[in-house]
């Protein structure tokens, strides 16, 4: 029921954006979130590995970014959308630094915005994406709580996967405060986020994630 659901909101979508909305974002040039100097993982994230190791791992070969073209777009919107239209959104309790914070899969149709992160980049890998192109981050929203995206690094830039969002953003257009971002080889390692050429504050005063 699942997979016939995704093909189909996949295919609705392709038709959908057109080649012309899809040449749009493939022709902008090319920027990554890059990340600075080590800082602590979350500690939610790092209780989420210890109960699922494998989901913490990345291959070896694997690519660092994905070519993007016409198809593996839509793929990326119809996760997105189906993602974000399952998940009801409910709130743990805790910041990033409180031991209340729980990651995990939303198996029960009910998240907040890591679980939904973590559900995208779960369907991401099933459908053959490269685990190290797809990267947890952790922000401040506008109004200074405290939130977690999916980054997906493509051969044009970085796109955003959010719970608040209803399309797939480039990571520019996305006005949040990045803090921190997974290492690319090593998931277990995070990374001042550095959007522009100085890596922003810790996660010290994170309050409730969304």
């Amino acid at each position: 029921m699942f997979k016939k659901f995704f093909i189909h909101i996949r295919k609705k979508l392709f038709l959908t954006v057109g080649f012309g909305i899809v040449s749009a974002a493939m022709n902008v040039q090319a920027s990554e979130l890059s990340a600075g100097a080590s800082v602590p993982p979350p500690i939610g994230y790092m209780r989420f590995c210890l109960l699922n190791p494998g989901e913490c791992q990345t291959a070896p070969d694997a690519v660092q970014s994905v070519s993007l073209n016409s198809w593996r777009w839509a793929e990326l919107q119809a996760v997105q959308t189906l993602v974000n239209r399952q998940v009801q959104p409910r709130r743990d309790g805790g910041g990033f630094s409180k031991t209340a914070d729980n990651w995990e899969y939303p198996r029960s149709g009910y998240g907040d915005c890591e679980d939904y992160a973590l559900a995208k980049r779960q369907a991401l890998i099933r459908r053959g994406w490269s685990s190290k192109a797809l990267r947890l981050v952790t922000a401040k929203t506008q109004e200074g709580e405290p939130h977690v995206v999916l980054a997906v690094s493509t051969s044009n830039g970085d796109f955003i996967l959010d719970n608040l969002n209803s399309g797939v953003q480039r990571w520019e257009s996305v006005n949040y405060q990045w803090l921190s971002v997974q290492d690319r080889d090593n998931p277990l390692r995070w990374r001042a986020a550095r959007p522009i050429e100085t890596a922003v504050a810790s996660l010290g005063d994170a309050a409730t994630a969304h």
